[in-house]
């Protein structure tokens, strides 16, 4: 069943108009969320100012949160996002560009930490959705890699602002303190999804 966030403080949603607004007020929304379901975090603060030279040197970016469960430590990173159509008017992904995954990764990698997303497109009873950026980095080679053989011409530089749509089967609908996330499903990359990214890459 998927989790909503209650108790969230009532704000009118017209206030949050910008990019910027609507990713903080997710982050408010999910800190909310893990206090009612009784999950120990700390925030990552993410003022510009406080950011690590060393981390902008090498291509990453910070998680917004760091929640502990049973299963483990996990640094999480909060967006907002409306899903787009996709394939078909019945296939609303949530997104997110190549190069924010390739940072995401990179922090993963270079500390050898456990990096997840959890994603929501409603800011007044938000459902939050997981996936693990391990998942979503070898699902974007494969697009991107995919691409490639079938459309050398493209620059490599445009592929840094690729939209990376993410199929839901890949996302879990659950945390808790003790299972961690769960909900998963198995899914098979698919030679469409080459396809529809190229269209969109050249569109």
């Amino acid at each position: 069943m998927q989790e909503k966030s209650q108790n969230a403080d009532e704000k009118p949603l017209s206030i949050y108009k910008t990019k910027e607004a609507k990713g903080k007020r997710a982050e408010e929304l999910f800190l909310t969320h893990l206090n009612n379901l009784n999950i120990p975090f700390l925030y990552i603060d993410q003022n510009k100012e406080l950011f690590s030279k060393k981390l902008l040197d090498n291509y990453i970016t910070r998680p917004d949160y760091i929640v502990y469960t049973l299963n483990g430590d996990f640094y999480i990173d909060v967006k907002y996002r409306e899903k787009l159509s996709f394939t078909s008017k019945d296939d609303n992904r949530f997104w997110l560009y190549n190069d924010e995954i390739e940072k995401l990764y990179n922090f993963q990698e270079k500390y050898n930490l456990i990096v997840w997303l959890t994603f929501t497109n409603n800011l007044d009873i938000p459902i939050f959705f997981y996936v693990s950026i391990i998942k979503i980095y070898e699902y974007s080679k494969f697009i991107i890699e995919g691409i490639i053989k079938r459309n050398i011409s493209i620059h490599k530089d445009k592929y840094n602002s690729c939209r990376i749509y993410i199929p839901d089967i890949f996302l879990y609908n659950s945390i808790s303190y003790k299972r961690g996330f769960y909900n998963e499903t198995d899914f098979n990359f698919n030679e469409t999804d080459v396809e529809w990214h190229e269209f969109y890459l050249l569109n």
